[in-house]
């Protein structure tokens, strides 16, 4: 598809890609934050969570979240917020000619949220009930659980339920003011922009957030959080009862991050490795009908890069793959 990309530096300190791509009739918004888990009181993990579900709610316009919701879908428009590690960011989508109106009320959610009580209370429940929804998915558990025995920020799906109850609507207000200024604003838009970009820039310069961050208001962007990588002298092991496969991952920590001619170099090692049924240890490992399918990636921190090999497989069938895993890397 043709498409341009300008990168824009707006004068309150925000930054962004314009992406226009003239044959589509959708525009697509993400305007994000470092306000992510990682980012969240020491303890309260799940502040930037809980305020991600208050975000796109009631604010000094639409003093409710329903009132909102029926003015921003009215004419199919979609909206939406999400929490990761270091971010929390608003999405949306609409028709070309909704672009600027749409927009418009993305920034009034931004930055008028009210935080009304009840509706912290109510997502509180929410969240409650998603992270103990969460905590079945074994693979990410034992994510978490290995991540934070390493020295990362990570906690436990369980852990972070437990720390629920601490979260007070103070936390979520100051967690907001800490983190949504300008200059810790980063924003995506992309559709056909041509005939809206001057509105856009103008709308997201005027947006009402201080420009800098700290007591003084001269902070720039948040820095991402120190997480110094430590060895494991032995493997982590948990043992849940009922569960018929063994879930299973193997974490390497870089010491620093990859170059980018390293990076494609890892590429080709996990093709090698895991990408088909001709490479190394997958390939072999469905020859021999030991697993149905093994996971391998990596991700980054602040300073490390760090590679990843996790599956599932039959406690039967768990030592002849370890040792051909262990045998091919």
């Amino acid at each position: 598809m043709q498409h341009w990309v300008e990168e824009i530096k707006l004068s309150n300190g925000a930054e962004g890609l314009l992406i226009d791509a003239p044959s589509t009739n959708v525009t697509y918004i993400d305007i994000s934050f470092r306000a992510g888990y990682y980012l969240s009181p020491e303890g309260k993990m799940d502040t930037a969570h809980v305020m991600e579900h208050l975000a796109l709610g009631a604010n000094k316009v639409y003093k409710k979240s329903s009132q909102f919701s029926q003015e921003f879908t009215k004419h199919g428009a979609y909206n939406n917020a999400y929490t990761g590690d270091y971010h929390m960011g608003y999405i949306a989508e609409c028709a070309e000619f909704e672009t600027e109106r749409i927009l418009d009320l993305m920034c009034i959610a931004i930055e008028s949220p009210l935080f009304k009580e009840q509706d912290f209370k109510s997502e509180i429940a929410n969240v409650r009930e998603e992270l103990k929804m969460r905590k079945n998915y074994h693979d990410t558990e034992l994510l978490l659980e290995l991540e934070n025995s390493l020295g990362f920020v990570s906690k436990s799906y369980g852990t972070r339920t437990k720390e629920l109850s601490k979260i007070s609507l103070e936390d979520i207000k100051e967690h907001y003011q800490k983190t949504h200024f300008a200059k810790n604003m980063r924003f995506i838009i992309a559709g056909p922009l041509a005939r809206h970009k001057n509105a856009i820039i103008k709308r997201l310069e005027n947006i009402e957030l201080p420009s800098g961050g700290g007591a003084d208001r001269t902070m720039g962007r948040i820095d991402l959080p120190d997480e110094p990588p430590s060895q494991s002298s032995q493997p982590l092991v948990i043992e849940l009862n009922g569960i018929d496969n063994v879930y299973y991952r193997w974490m390497s920590i870089f010491n620093g991050l990859l170059s980018r001619r390293e990076k494609y170099a890892l590429y080709a090692v996990q093709d090698y490795l895991f990408s088909t049924f001709h490479s190394k240890v997958f390939g072999k490992a469905r020859e021999k009908g030991l697993v149905y399918g093994i996971d391998s990636g990596y991700y980054r921190t602040r300073d490390n890069h760090v590679w990843a090999v996790s599956g599932q497989v039959q406690s039967k069938n768990a030592l002849p793959l370890f040792d051909l895993i262990t045998k091919e890397l």
